[in-house]
């Protein structure tokens, strides 16, 4: 018999996996230290990335695994934009812990002139 037949399932006729090429050596995959080393970014600013679909990595249970083409992609698409086309970062404001004043409401739930 063939390598290929010996892998036939008994009652299809269908092979049970498929044949495995010698030359497929698959990319190591990188955690979230050793990728955020490379963005030099901090782990867990590189995991919300993620999370929010900006930079590709794969979520196996609480841990974030990632390829360092992904991560070379995605820095070349970022490098690529011109300030034209790279999206506008949203404005923050800070809002403070505590307000000194009271605000004050009238009974009407309007603000007094």
């Amino acid at each position: 018999m063939s390598p290929q037949t010996d892998r036939l399932d008994e009652h299809s006729g269908i092979p049970k996996r498929p044949p495995v090429s010698e030359s497929f050596v698959p990319e190591p995959l990188l955690d979230s230290d050793q990728a955020a080393a490379i963005m030099r970014i901090h782990p867990k600013t590189l995991q919300k990335l993620a999370r929010r679909g900006v930079i590709r990595g794969l979520h196996i249970g609480k841990l974030w695994r990632f390829r360092a083409s992904a991560l070379e992609e995605w820095i070349a698409r970022q490098m690529a934009m011109t300030g034209d086309n790279r999206k506008a970062r949203p404005t923050t404001t800070k809002i403070p812990d505590r307000i000194d004043s009271p605000l004050l409401l009238l009974s009407d739930g309007s603000l007094p002139h």
